[in-house]
């Protein structure tokens, strides 16, 4: 497996790579210190870690057609699918910004989710 999802206690990352991870309920467990890092550089100052932790990912998921596929996403690898690698728009109003994203199935049927700048 290639994947870019460490298998313990995550580094650093790169500040193009944010990773996050949800428990087998969608509540995010876990931010990288990039998240808040991304989220300030985009005026995301409402969503830093102490804000996110804890709470569900679909609540932060705004547009329902997003959150329709990256659920369905999710359940397929919880069901058995190996991971998923897809590319995405995350567009600023001033930037237009290319991602890739990774999801994989983590321990007790969470989510790792790494995406990436391109």
């Amino acid at each position: 497996m290639n994947s870019r999802i460490p298998d313990s206690s995550p580094p650093q990352y790169d500040d193009a790579i944010v990773h996050y991870r949800i428990d087998s309920n969608d509540v995010i467990q876990f931010v990288s210190p990039s998240w808040d890092y991304f989220a300030m550089k985009n005026n995301g100052g409402d969503i830093l870690a102490p804000a996110v932790l804890g709470r569900n990912l679909w609540d932060f998921v705004a547009n329902i057609e997003t959150r329709h596929v990256y659920q369905t996403i999710v359940d397929r690898i919880r069901a058995g699918q190996d991971r998923a690698i897809f590319p995405f728009r995350c567009d600023s109003p001033d930037h237009r910004r290319f991602m890739q994203m990774e999801m994989e199935l983590a321990a007790d049927n969470g989510i790792e989710f790494v995406s990436e700048v391109l």
